[in-house]
């Protein structure tokens, strides 16, 4: 039951808001039961200060006497007890025995006109003149539990005469705290209902789309990339979901690249294997003549040679990515070994006509870099330009000194690069001419390779193209360190 983030959520939440109501209660409770303590003890403070004048004056008129005839003290008392609470209400004596009882316990006064005599720790703080509350049994004389204030009486002279002690039960304030309990309880299960729809609707909100994750990662293991998740707002769950989304686009093209490897190195071994295999089993069958065996020999050694680059490509590609291939960083000049790679293209170049321009800002820029790699690099992309332009386009080496960088592109017209195949150009495997009608030996890694070298040394590489039009890919170097002139040489 409790392995489901969606009951997790809801009865998280209500157990949150439960205990919140509870101690809300709680709080609630001490204060209300404080401050009807306090007004209750008032009140009865207020009566008690009543029936003192009364004693006050029965004395002064009893020539110093206490007597407090009960009829006259139970009448007076009951005009105190004008709102008919259990309020119980006596006259003590100065010794602490009960002179007159009023109030609720007027009923049967002579239980404790004979029995009862205030209790002797309370006799001892009204004699010094000060008030006595607590909320109890006044040590068993009252039956219920009660709010007490005992108060002295003294004369005009401030002699201890007696004590008026007034008690009444908390049935009052017990009914408040139960109404408001009640009132809590009702409002926290009406509340606890509008909350658990609305954390029924949030969490139904947040696990669908992490449900439908756990459904789509079962069909990605199945070697199904075309279930997408629907993406809703732009919270952390939606962001997820893209993530999921984008996830699935880069599974899908990647399978579909290693689909693509395995056809493509399948036909580039088959291909030359089949050559190889059908030129010499022909030699050693004697079909092929004697004098024509060199010939077909070299075109088993040229076959070879096209596998041994196809190893090396591929073993390349494993050392870039396992980080094993080391950096020699040197300086060199970058327009010389452009220079050179045209001049290397000469013959290609000619036989499709093509419009060759050199730009370069200066004669020499040196860059400092790993000569051998980056030789690797604009000749793929040099190569590349030749490959698919177009015949008699414009063919375009340009190397420009931007600050501390050279920036180096190679621009061709011809065939160019579909919109949607742009962001997949570096990734390995990838072909853009799928068909193998002008990239006959490639297998889609010397983009990969080009990539790893520029990242390799910091730097970047782009491509812009347009389909049917230009193509022009560009990366970026650092420039070697001016050598510091030495004056003193110069001087001798």
């Amino acid at each position: 039951m409790f392995k489901s983030i969606f009951l997790k959520y809801i009865i998280t939440f209500m157990l949150i808001i439960a205990f919140s109501f509870v101690v809300l209660t709680l709080i609630m409770a001490s204060y209300v039961n404080k401050y009807a303590a306090a007004d209750k003890i008032s009140s009865l403070e207020h009566i008690a200060n009543s029936v003192a004048i009364y004693m006050r004056k029965d004395y002064e008129h009893n020539n110093g006497r206490l007597i407090c005839e009960q009829e006259a003290f139970g009448t007076m008392a009951d005009m105190l007890d004008y709102d008919n609470e259990e309020t119980s209400i006596f006259a003590v004596s100065e010794n602490g025995d009960i002179c007159a009882v009023g109030g609720e316990e007027a009923r049967s006064p002579g239980a404790f006109l004979n029995d009862y005599t205030l209790p002797r720790d309370v006799i001892k703080i009204v004699r010094s003149g000060m008030n006595y509350t607590e909320k109890g049994k006044l040590g068993g004389m009252l039956v219920k539990y009660s709010y007490v204030a005992v108060i002295p009486v003294l004369t005009t002279d401030g002699v201890y005469i007696g004590a008026s002690f007034v008690g009444t039960s908390n049935t009052a304030v017990n009914g408040i705290m139960s109404s408001m309990a009640m009132t809590i309880v009702m409002s926290s299960i009406w509340i606890m209902l509008v909350a658990l729809v609305i954390v029924y609707i949030i969490s139904e909100r947040l696990t669908t789309p992490l449900r439908n994750m756990s459904e789509a990662s079962k069909e990605y293991a199945k070697g199904n990339f075309d279930r997408k998740i629907e993406v809703k707002g732009s919270d952390e769950v939606a962001q997820l979901a893209r993530s999921f989304n984008d996830m699935s686009n880069s599974l899908k093209n990647l399978e579909y690249m290693r689909s693509s490897f395995v056809s493509n190195v399948s036909h580039e071994l088959r291909t030359p294997m089949t050559t190889i295999g059908g030129f010499v089993d022909s030699i050693l069958e004697g079909c092929i003549p004697p004098e024509d065996e060199k010939h077909y020999l070299e075109i088993v050694s040229a076959e070879i040679k096209r596998l041994s680059r196809l190893v090396s490509s591929l073993l390349e590609i494993s050392t870039f990515e396992s980080g094993q291939k080391p950096i020699d960083f040197t300086n060199f000049d970058i327009c010389e070994m452009a220079r050179i790679i045209l001049i290397s293209n000469e013959q290609r170049l000619d036989e499709k006509h093509l419009k060759v321009s050199f730009e370069c800002d200066r004669d020499n820029i040196e860059v400092r870099a790993d000569k051998d790699s980056i030789y690797r690099v604009l000749f793929n992309i040099c190569d590349n330009a030749v490959k698919f332009s177009c015949d008699g386009g414009e063919y375009r080496v340009t190397i420009r000194d931007v600050g501390e960088k050279a920036e180096i592109s190679v621009y061709n017209e011809g065939v160019g690069i579909p919109k949607e195949d742009l962001p997949f150009v570096f990734d390995r495997f990838f072909k853009s001419d799928k068909s193998r009608g002008l990239d006959k030996n490639g297998v889609g890694l010397g983009m990969f390779i080009v990539k790893s070298v520029i990242s390799a040394h910091g730097e970047d590489i782009w491509v812009d193209s347009e389909e049917g039009k230009y193509c022009r890919f560009t990366f970026t170097l650092k420039k070697a360190k001016a050598q510091p002139t030495r004056l003193k040489a110069a001087q001798k």
